[in-house]
C-alpha cells in the first residue's frame, strides 16, 4: 500500500486543470475537483473488488491561482 500511497498525489496532481479550462469550468459553476473525486471512487472500487480494503486518502480542494481569480473579477 505504501507504493499506492506514493502514487496518489501524483494522480491528483495530473487532473488539475490548466488555467483556460479552470476559468470555464469556473465561470460554468463547474466542480474543478470532479475528476480527482471520481479517481479515488474508482480506485476504491477497483481495490475493493480485487479484496483489498485501502485507506485511500480523500483528494484536497484544487486551489484556485490568483491569476484565475483575477480574470474571474474582470469579467
Amino acid at each position: 500500500m505504501d507504493f499506492l500511497n506514493r502514487l496518489i498525489p501524483d494522480l491528483y496532481a495530473s487532473a488539475i486543470p490548466d488555467r483556460e479550462m479552470m476559468l470555464y469550468m469556473l465561470k460554468t459553476g463547474q466542480d474543478l475537483d470532479w475528476r480527482n473525486k471520481f479517481y479515488v471512487s474508482s480506485f476504491r472500487r477497483k481495490l475493493s473488488s480485487m479484496g483489498i480494503h485501502a485507506n485511500i486518502p480523500e483528494p484536497t480542494p484544487i486551489a484556485i491561482p490568483h491569476e484565475v481569480q483575477q480574470a474571474l473579477a474582470a469579467n
